[in-house]
């Protein structure tokens, strides 16, 4: 029996939860001692099979840092990478509970300090994720806004400084350094979750992919409205823009709609308590949509590829950089329409018709799912599981 910690620091959504409570429970049944260091606990559906703590963090983003982060670095020094002494404070917060738990590996997903740590301590370690949170092995790491003019000597500062600043730390422990801030993640195997067309990072080269990770049997059982023209799934948050006018249109088109809805009140549920839509805080079976015509989603990876998987084709609005980046791969794809965050705002009612009557959408999410048939989640969790075991051994 082996004791694995899995991590994850960087981030916002239930996406990164849902992930590493599937490899848990994989890793549980399979005999190990898990114990799951995260950045929201709050986040978990209910009583895990697993032991959970509160992963360390740094407390808010560091002010003086670059608005918006163009690459991976600027993000990190917004997260106590901007000088050796709060990093070095942050990774000791690591350490305390690798020697408290005692791990034999470290997997992480977006918790590149937990992976500074492992290395510090010498424990195994592995990363998981979608292409966003495992950058490509370049220096420097590549302009994330590719819709951005920027100099390449601004990238090479960037990466330069949080370099420096790891290798400080690492110093301290005398350990190698590491060249640029791809190498974090370099002496660790590397489990880059999406297909190669879900890619946040299309420069990337010469690395495996294996299918991103998704639930599609949890939740509840849809039953569409009995009126409505057109079935419209919608999977947004309150506080996104424009999520109002959104529901206001659907509402006023007459789509037939099922509206997942985190963080539902009251007040929501009843300005649109109507015979057309049907909305919840609960998730859904996604595997249960049967004649769904298009989805509205803010870009999440799982959701995102799930749906996809289905042949269904979605408007996106995305309200972070990661979620972005995918919706205008999607979008790339011919598969969905993208709306950029930073736009002014889109005239909706258009794109919700021309999602709906273009069936060029739907014949391009289609496709996209034919070519990926084979793709099973299940065989993908139990395959890293057999790969993470053997690193142990």
């Amino acid at each position: 029996m082996s004791r694995i910690t899995l991590t994850w620091e960087l981030g916002d959504n239930y996406g990164h939860v849902a992930k590493l409570a599937l490899l848990a429970k994989a890793l549980a049944a399979r005999g190990h001692q898990v114990v799951a260091l995260l950045r929201k606990i709050t986040l978990l559906d209910s009583t895990p099979a697993f032991t959970v703590m509160q992963a360390p963090l740094w407390p808010q983003e560091s002010k003086g840092s670059a608005d918006p982060p163009l690459s991976y670095p600027e993000i990190l020094l917004r997260f106590g990478y901007h000088d050796a002494g709060s990093l070095q404070r942050l990774s000791d917060g690591w350490c305390n509970l690798f020697d408290l738990w005692q791990p034999d590996l470290v997997v992480a997903d977006h918790a590149p300090t937990s992976l500074l740590a492992a290395r510090i301590l010498g424990i195994p370690a592995a990363v998981v994720g979608e292409g966003f949170t495992i950058p490509p092995k370049l220096i420097p790491l590549p302009n994330m806004r590719p819709w951005l003019n920027v100099p390449l000597d601004r990238l090479i500062h960037s990466d330069a400084r949080v370099t420096q600043v790891i290798n400080t730390v690492l110093k301290e422990h005398d350990i190698s350094p590491v060249q640029g801030v791809s190498g974090l993640f370099d002496a660790v195997a590397r489990f880059i979750c999406t297909f190669e067309e879900l890619d946040h990072y299309p420069l990337r080269q010469d690395e495996p992919y294996w299918g991103p990770q998704y639930h599609t049997d949890v939740g509840i059982e849809p039953t569409w409205p009995e009126t409505g023209n057109g079935r419209v799934f919608v999977y947004l948050r309150p506080q996104q823009r424009d999520f109002m006018r959104v529901m206001e249109l659907l509402d006023a088109m007459d789509f037939s709609v099922i509206a997942s809805i985190p963080n539902l009140t009251d007040h929501i549920r009843s300005m649109f308590s109507s015979p057309n839509i049907m909305m919840s805080d609960q998730r859904y079976r996604l595997s249960k949509l049967s004649g769904c015509d298009f989805a509205i989603t803010y870009g999440g990876h799982g959701m995102t590829s799930a749906l996809l998987m289905s042949g269904i084709p979605q408007l996106i609005f995305p309200t972070h950089l990661e979620q972005y980046l995918l919706a205008s791969r999607i979008e790339q794809l011919e598969a969905g329409i993208a709306v950029s965050p930073e736009a002014p705002t889109s005239a909706y009612g258009q794109l919700l018709r021309k999602i709906r009557d273009d069936k060029s959408y739907e014949k391009k999410a289609q496709a996209f799912a034919a070519d990926h048939r084979g793709f099973n989640c299940e065989q993908q969790i139990a395959d890293i599981v057999l790969q993470l075991e053997q690193l142990i051994q």
